[in-house]
């Protein structure tokens, strides 16, 4: 669970009650002119926390689509920062988180 403003998410457990939220979501990257280690960055286009991550709702929870998406093919890991290596703020791509 991450700590968002004194509310813990529960990122797992998103992925867990909804088998299409991935889906959904690698629907909405476009293939990025920016990439690290030779792989292409996969850019969010829809809306973005002030902060410039990439932001979904679901029902009345405003979650972080990166860690969404690290916590799918990387494990739930709720005391780590997920990065960006590539250093986009907008980047899905799995392996570059």
């Amino acid at each position: 669970m991450i700590n968002n403003g004194g509310a813990k998410l529960d990122y797992q457990a998103l992925i867990d009650s909804d088998p299409y939220i991935i889906d959904d979501l690698m629907a909405r990257t476009v293939v990025s002119k920016n990439s690290y280690g030779g792989i292409p960055c996969l850019d969010w286009t829809g809306s973005l926390t002030k902060k410039g991550y990439g932001n979904v709702g679901r029902g009345y929870t405003n979650y972080v689509t990166h860690r969404i998406i690290a916590t799918y093919y990387h494990g739930d890991q709720p005391d780590l920062q997920v990065d960006h290596l590539c250093m986009n703020k907008k980047c899905q791509e799995p392996k570059h988180l």
